[in-house]
């Protein structure tokens, strides 16, 4: 798979939907990576938050940019007995768009009966702002359809980096939530997942580099970075076999409908 893709000036401007664009691994070339993606058709990009002690930088890089951001706390990051209040405010700043990243992670961060009342909290608060919610979910899909069968999300949400079984995926899609899409599927290993992915329903998807992570399997060094998307998403185009333009289209206007705010700036 080469580095670009067939993106032309005719087809529906893209969005990242999930990009740590504030995170130190992207400081050495964020300007040239924001101004390629920027030149292969992206229109916007959505900054999540993963710790209160990072959101005064992640704000910084939104603004520069003029992009949005989510703003939550990560199970994987330590946080304070306070900084459920400080999310509070943060969900008041006017680049912000949902609630997240949060959720359950059983490899990473502490146990999970400590992760969840964190993320109970998010999600009321969500449910009090009418956001939606950006979730991460790592080995802890069932603890974590119990949590939202209990809190449903008036304005829905993201399973960001959606990897799982068909049948999940109608799980998750049946409770309201989309599914961000990202470059694992590209790797050799992933064809049960390739599968899978071939049969989602289009409309339900979002597309996201989640970079400085996850990079896509022909790039061998460096981080994942935004402008990789246009080709991440050509590929999963060829893997659903359906035009590139349709496939921008589609996730486009989930991507809207899920993030209003944005619909708000951008358009239809």
């Amino acid at each position: 798979m080469p580095a670009s893709s067939h993106y032309h000036a005719g087809m529906e401007a893209w969005i990242d939907s999930h990009c740590h664009l504030d995170f130190p691994e992207l400081d050495a070339g964020r300007e040239t990576m924001v101004q390629q993606a920027r030149a292969d058709g992206m229109s916007h990009l959505l900054i999540p938050g993963v710790a209160v002690a990072h959101f005064a930088r992640q704000q910084a890089v939104a603004r520069q940019y003029g992009f949005h951001c989510a703003y939550g706390l990560h199970p994987w990051h330590a946080h304070e007995k306070d900084d459920l209040t400080r999310l509070e405010d943060w969900l008041q700043q006017p680049e912000c768009v949902a609630v997240g990243e949060c959720g359950l992670d059983k490899l990473r961060g502490p146990p999970l009966e400590r992760q969840i009342p964190l993320l109970e909290a998010q999600l009321e608060l969500a449910r009090q702002r009418a956001l939606p919610v950006v979730l991460h979910g790592v080995k802890a899909h069932e603890a974590l359809l119990r949590l939202l069968r209990r809190q449903p999300l008036p304005a829905g949400g993201v399973i960001h980096a959606f990897q799982g079984s068909a049948e999940l995926a109608r799980r998750y899609l049946a409770l309201g939530l989309d599914l961000g899409i990202g470059a694992a599927f590209t790797r050799p290993h992933a064809r049960r997942w390739q599968s899978v992915l071939a049969g989602l329903p289009g409309e339900r998807l979002l597309l996201e580099t989640d970079a400085p992570a996850l990079r896509p399997a022909w790039v061998t060094t460096g981080p994942n970075r935004p402008d990789y998307l246009p080709a991440i998403a050509e590929a999963l185009a060829d893997l659903r076999q359906q035009p590139l333009a349709d496939l921008l289209r589609q996730t486009r206007q989930t991507t809207l409908n899920r993030f209003p705010r944005l619909r708000e700036q951008h358009g239809s």
